[in-house]
């Protein structure tokens, strides 16, 4: 993992041998750890990270372990990350430095997990071409989002409610308006992509898209 400053040319690495970098909440980092199955809280300066979920070295379909996972979100509000776990198919909700998640959520072919402001849980199904949202605290969801996707991976909030999906199968970013409506469209923002399969926002709106196709990060300025 390397941590690369505003028009910096070289990056600082600052973690080893992760299979994905999750978020950067409140200047600590979040790191999935798949290939020692656990879930890193790096501070800033920090040599080492702590375990804040999974068990160290265990793969297993679990409450305390998970399989394989690529995306999470982190609700630093109330120290809590949703773990989307590929190859166990679900969703597991896991309290800061617990022993085990706090509950499961299944769901097939799953890629991408993100929340909103209410803490309702949205989430990908790569194959499907799916998002389906689940209300706070249910394991049952409703599919909204049905058409309009490409192999969709990682999926965001933007600080004023829009919803951002990066559909690797068409290189586009596919945005839907706050409030949309179920089975909406939504509007093409970016194309040309290949393979995006992140995206995150910075203060000023400025969007990072995670290209893996072409093992970059694109930085994409907030239209004036």
């Amino acid at each position: 993992v390397q941590v690369w400053h505003p028009n910096a040319t070289v990056g600082t690495t600052v973690a080893g041998d992760p299979n994905g970098v999750a978020g950067w909440t409140n200047v600590n980092m979040y790191i999935i750890d798949n290939g020692n199955s656990r879930v890193l809280l790096w501070s800033p300066g920090a040599s080492v990270g702590t375990t804040i979920a999974g068990t160290t070295g265990i793969n297993a379909n679990s409450t305390s372990s998970f399989g394989q996972a690529w995306t999470m979100a982190v609700d630093t509000s109330n120290s809590r990350i949703y773990l989307a776990d590929l190859w166990y198919n679900r969703i597991m909700v896991w309290p800061f430095f617990a022993n085990d998640s706090s509950y499961i959520i299944p769901l097939s072919d799953i890629v991408g997990v993100t929340i909103d402001i209410g803490g309702n849980v949205y989430a990908t199904t790569h194959h499907l071409n799916t998002v389906t949202r689940f209300p706070a605290g249910s394991t049952s969801g409703t599919v909204i989002i049905s058409s309009g996707l490409s192999l969709p991976w990682a999926l965001r909030f933007d600080q004023y409610g829009n919803l951002y999906v990066a559909n690797t199968g068409s290189g586009t970013i596919v945005m839907f308006c706050a409030g949309f409506a179920a089975n909406s469209t939504g509007s093409i923002v970016v194309s040309g992509l290949n393979q995006p399969v992140d995206i995150a926002f910075d203060s000023q709106m400025n969007m990072y898209v995670c290209e893996y196709g072409n093992h970059r990060v694109v930085k994409l300025a907030k239209s004036p």
